[in-house]
């Protein structure tokens, strides 16, 4: 990773911080610190900002130099990926029974046991 030296001004109070953090978190540097904090602070920036999709679900850039991020789409729960309610328990009633449950299973156990036959 190629970095770039860049030189600020910190009040005492966050120096103070950066060098206790430093020392609390076992970073090697004053610069770690910084780039941790500037990490986070770009995911916490990233995450309240709305991303905008055009029509052809294109993500746009957040910022310029930001990485294009994939929209994430509400996910579909696994009825509906497998195509919704199965017919033939539809077509069943008292399914909350367990013992009507248990006949429906057996019948169509020996249903498809006698298919294979």
């Amino acid at each position: 990773m190629q970095v770039t030296k860049l030189s600020i001004s910190l009040s005492q109070s966050l120096l103070a911080f950066v060098e206790d953090y430093q020392h609390n978190h076992a970073f090697s540097s004053h610069s770690q610190v910084i780039e941790k904090a500037l990490e986070l602070l770009r995911e916490q920036e990233l995450k309240a900002t709305h991303i905008q999709v055009d029509d052809t679900t294109q993500p746009q850039n957040v910022a310029i130099g930001c990485e294009p991020t994939i929209p994430t789409q509400a996910q579909e729960t696994i009825l509906q990926r497998m195509g919704g309610m199965p017919k033939h328990l539809l077509s069943t009633g008292g399914l909350s029974d367990r013992e009507t449950r248990q006949a429906l299973i057996a019948e169509r156990i020996q249903a498809r046991y006698q298919a294979r036959s």
